[in-house]
């Protein structure tokens, strides 16, 4: 077995496995890693560069008085200031958030994310 870095030239071969849908919206500083057992992948990850929004919250007396709008127009300007250019990543802790974060064309992830240490080298 061997580990590499996929070229995107090669994406193609991953087309039917668990990222198939998502390949096209991989941007192009992301890392496609497989595990191949001869000619067949046998394991893959993606690496993503994530401009994430954390802590995003809006006072209940402050709704609908375009605090929201104007909270998102400016996280939108800072996370390309960071780099981000097609999504940011954010959590979700209410109804009330949810409705906002589905408004401006979020998608919920289908499973629970985790943050994992990888050490200091």
């Amino acid at each position: 077995m061997t580990s590499r870095e996929l070229p995107r030239s090669e994406y193609a071969k991953l087309r039917d496995t668990t990222i198939g849908g998502v390949l096209a919206a991989i941007p192009d500083d992301g890392i496609v890693v497989v595990v191949e057992d001869g000619d067949r992948i046998v394991g893959h990850a993606v690496l993503l560069r994530v401009v994430h929004v954390h802590g995003l919250w809006i006072d209940e007396t402050a709704t609908k008085t375009g605090t929201a709008t104007r909270l998102w127009r400016r996280l939108v300007a800072s996370a390309r200031s960071m780099g981000a250019t097609t999504s940011v990543m954010t959590d979700c802790d209410s109804e009330e958030l949810r409705t906002l974060l589905v408004r401006a064309g979020a998608q919920a992830f289908p499973y629970q994310p985790y943050i994992v240490p990888i050490g200091v080298a």
